[in-house]
């Protein structure tokens, strides 16, 4: 039996002196994503489309899926064990008349600023929205 997916969506972005965190939205719940500062200052740079005078490595992971004809499709969060997230980037790489769907492991933090960068659509299941914890703030 297949698992259903549910759609997931930012609902805040907020950054401290020692964390970021993505407050993600399902249907059922508010849940928190915990990454580095550094991520945080990424965010904020896609959130006002700022330009910086050197490429940042997601401006560089995106170069490269432009330069080898692969454009990202989806983003799915796949399990979490002992606080630790585990997410799925689904790409499609097009060569000549052939498409491949390509499935790679990312972490989330790098997984959800391609997301934002991208407007990618986010995905998770029940089961993972069954074991993260809520977030009441």
């Amino acid at each position: 039996m297949s698992e259903t997916y549910l759609p997931v969506t930012f609902s805040k972005i907020m950054q401290a002196s020692h964390y970021t965190v993505f407050i993600l939205s399902s249907d059922s719940k508010l849940f928190p994503i915990f990454a580095s500062p550094h991520v945080g200052e990424e965010v904020q740079t896609i959130l006002a489309d700022q330009n910086t005078s050197r490429p940042k490595t997601h401006d560089l992971i995106d170069s490269i899926f432009k330069g080898l004809g692969i454009t990202p499709l989806q983003l799915v969060l796949d399990d979490i064990k002992e606080d630790i997230y585990f997410c799925k980037l689904f790409l499609e790489q097009a060569k000549e008349e052939h498409k491949s769907i390509l499935e790679i492991d990312v972490r989330p933090s790098d997984g959800l600023i391609i997301a934002l960068k991208n407007n990618l659509p986010i995905f998770t299941h029940r089961a993972l929205l069954d074991k993260v914890p809520e977030f009441n703030g």
